[in-house]
């Protein structure tokens, strides 16, 4: 039995594509090795935890309540205009997981950000950290609701 995460991974990969510069390089923490400049810009997604809450709805009981933590980063390497190219991607991140339509709710927590000027081109990373709300019942994590 496959977990609700995976569907909703799947989903968010999906919604993902095609929205920043990055067009189809979007990679989940499952990508073992390293992302090559060719393959730049691109988008990593990472599941950080979940947080599962026990909640009833009046008389119906075992359905949790289920927080996850997850960051997509932002990665650009060029000479110039990495800050635009990274403010305007995580606008449209941000516009693509408040439509996402696999969570109850989900809300960007913080965001950050990263410049790595020790290679031949500078790195620039922006994170955004969310937080994902869905729900299952209690011994089916399969599906959810």
């Amino acid at each position: 039995m496959s977990h609700a995460r995976s569907t909703i991974r799947t989903a968010l990969v999906a919604a993902l594509v095609g929205i920043t510069a990055a067009g189809s390089r979007v990679y989940t923490e499952e990508r073992v090795q390293a992302i090559a400049q060719g393959e730049l810009p691109a988008v990593l997604l990472a599941f950080q935890q979940e947080t599962p809450e026990r909640i009833t709805f009046g008389q119906i009981d075992g359905i949790l309540e289920r927080t996850i933590s997850f960051t997509v980063t932002y990665i650009i390497k060029a000479a110039s205009g990495y800050l635009d190219a990274a403010d305007t991607a995580c606008g449209q991140i941000e516009a693509a997981i408040a439509a996402f339509t696999g969570f109850k709710q989900s809300v960007p927590t913080r965001t950050l950000f990263d410049l790595d000027i020790s290679g031949e081109l500078p790195l620039y990373t922006a994170e955004i950290t969310f937080s994902g709300t869905y729900r299952t019942t209690q011994g089916n994590p399969a599906t959810s609701l």
